[in-house]
């Protein structure tokens, strides 16, 4: 609204509730693009994306509620299959901000190039273009917000099409350079091919030679191997894969692993578990789930690595149903602890009788732990996650039966 204020542009009225329901009755707009992987290891991805991909989207088409529609103007564009366009004669309020935001994001991250990670100046930096990249991002979202006030479901639309047209573009361009699609999802994609790390800059010159003023699909890494899971109907998953890069630096994505909400058990053989499928060792990831298994059993398991985290959002009174969080919280209160609400938890399931909430005591305060609740709700649902993807189940981890059809994965 500063920003208009400045234009000598009249803001919109705050939306009234009936207005907001209209717009609500309206319904939902597409979202991104996704091509599902199939799971299991891969060789050599190359993973691209694009550079801020929406905003860019909206600079590049002149995506703004006041050029939506307009009459007596020169140039339009309209996304093929809709029946509204943008004036293209002069550059709108909103891709006006968020080029400005990209612009500076870019100098910014420019100037990280030339700074040690490890220093307080390069935190610094990365926390402002990290929120310029949340801010800039977060305009296609306000635009489809049925409480904006600059509210236009036609921008948000047009945003996400034009995102999908440049993400399946690409994904076409990839296959006719003879590359294997591994994933696609919004605004990246990840290719396979022999030579995919040789001719990674044949492709992208050809992509972004086809590509509007102000947008381009950028190389972020080369990967040795990557690993793709799959959902319960053995088909693969969105958003969940881990890639290992020839340092044998991992980038997880979508698993327990980069959770709060689950305990560091449960985490840590998550990640060992990834490391060796990422090095095509499955017997030895499902031996770390086993040894975990005894370490459990056998009580050699730290409290400290047992605890699960999860913020209280009102005070423990104010809940109706019981968490065991909450129940946690609730007893360090008897006991004296001073407990606000949004302080987060830290709980250990205890050995005994009654229930999981029950059972749940802050750390300081467990002197025990349920070695079958963290096997079977932490530990194996974790590793799971991963191996059953190589014919692994709950019952062969725990050393019930036999596993077969590893042979392929190495």
């Amino acid at each position: 609204m500063k920003e208009a204020a400045k234009k000598n542009m009249l803001s919109p009225n705050r939306p009234t509730r009936n207005t907001q329901r209209r717009r609500q009755n309206q319904g939902a707009y597409e979202g991104g693009f996704v091509y599902t992987p199939e799971s299991g290891l891969y060789d050599d991805i190359s993973v691209f994306d694009f550079r801020s991909l929406y905003p860019t989207v909206m600079v590049a088409h002149n995506i703004s509620p006041e050029t939506l529609n307009l009459e007596n103007c020169s140039e339009t564009f309209q996304p093929e299959g809709f029946d509204f366009s943008f004036c293209q004669d002069n550059q709108g309020f909103f891709p006006e901000l968020i080029q400005g935001l990209v612009e500076s994001r870019y100098e910014i991250k420019g100037e990280m190039k030339k700074l040690d990670k490890d220093s307080i100046e390069y935190e610094r930096i990365y926390s402002r273009q990290q929120a310029q990249k949340v801010l800039a991002n977060s305009f296609y979202g306000y635009l489809g917000y049925n409480g904006a006030r600059w509210y236009s479901k036609e921008c948000a639309q047009a945003t996400t099409f034009m995102g999908r047209k440049y993400i399946e573009d690409t994904i076409e361009t990839a296959r006719e350079m003879g590359f294997e699609i591994v994933y696609g999802d919004t605004d990246s994609v990840f290719l396979s091919g022999d030579d995919i790390e040789e001719r990674k800059n044949e492709f992208l010159e050809k992509v972004n030679s086809d590509l509007p003023e102000f947008m381009e699909l950028e190389f972020e890494g080369f990967f040795k191997t990557g690993f793709f899971t799959s959902k319960d109907s053995g088909e693969g998953a969105k958003k969940k894969y881990a890639l290992m890069d020839e340092e044998e630096d991992m980038k997880i994505t979508g698993f327990e692993q980069v959770r709060r909400d689950w305990s560091s058990v449960a985490k840590d053989t998550q990640r060992k578990v990834l490391q060796k499928v990422l090095n095509k060792k499955v017997d030895q990831a499902a031996e770390i789930v086993k040894n975990t298994i005894n370490s459990l059993k056998n009580q050699e398991v730290d409290v400290e690595k047992l605890r699960i985290f999860t913020t209280l959002t009102k005070p423990p009174e104010d809940y109706e149903s019981t968490a065991p969080h909450v129940e946690a919280a609730k007893k360090a209160i008897e006991r004296g602890e001073d407990i606000e609400p949004e302080t987060t938890i830290g709980y250990v399931i205890t050995r005994g009788s009654g229930n999981i909430s029950a059972r749940a005591e802050t750390a300081e305060f467990a002197d025990s732990y349920d070695p079958d609740y963290y096997i079977d709700n932490q530990v194996i649902p974790a590793a799971v996650r991963v191996l059953k993807v190589f014919g692994y189940t709950e019952a062969q981890l725990k050393g019930k039966g036999k596993q077969s059809g590893l042979d392929r994965f190495g």
